[in-house]
């Protein structure tokens, strides 16, 4: 649902008290492959439930609402350290123009072809590092359009506005 890569990979997975947990611990699995931290997200209502369905290394935070309407999210379990990154997955949910230009690959190459290319001229570090570099890169503008538009922007609106980037006066004045 989220990532964040401030030095270090962390995905979010978000679980509403609507959601069914029966794909969780494979989604939790696929993170872990990917990313170098993996938390949960639940209501309070949830924890236990949360608890019983997740991997030991994964962290949860739990969140309530506050009798305005607020959010608020705090921290019950800390997530451990992947030590299961697998650099072709990492490298898999990459675009190849991305691949050409990041790991000087030849653009000829097919997709397949860069990532064996990859794997067999970089180590496990610098792929990571060289993937939260690209992720920073790729959706660095629509996370600053979000911070600075963000007074401006319902909670409910953020994914919206992060995938369109459309002024939000425009969309909220056609209501």
């Amino acid at each position: 649902d989220l990532c964040k890569l401030n030095g270090t990979s962390v995905a979010y997975e978000i679980k509403t008290d609507l959601d069914n947990l029966t794909r969780l611990e494979k989604q939790l699995k696929d993170y872990i492959d990917i990313f170098e931290k993996v938390y949960v997200i639940c209501s309070i209502n949830r924890l236990k439930e949360i608890e019983d369905h997740i991997l030991p290394f994964c962290g949860i935070y739990f969140y309530s609402i506050s009798k305005n309407g607020k959010y608020k999210f705090k921290l019950h379990r800390k997530a451990i350290k992947s030590q299961c990154i697998n650099p072709e997955k990492q490298l898999s949910i990459l675009r190849k123009a991305e691949l050409y230009k990041y790991f000087s690959v030849c653009s000829k190459a097919d997709k397949n072809s860069a990532i064996s290319y990859i794997l067999h001229n970089f180590s496990p570090h610098q792929i990571n590092s060289i993937f939260k570099k690209i992720l920073k890169l790729r959706y660095q503008n629509q996370w600053e359009f979000l911070k600075n538009h963000k007074s401006q922007i319902l909670e409910i609106d953020y994914q919206w506005f992060f995938q369109n980037n459309i002024n939000p006066n425009i969309i909220y004045s056609c209501t």
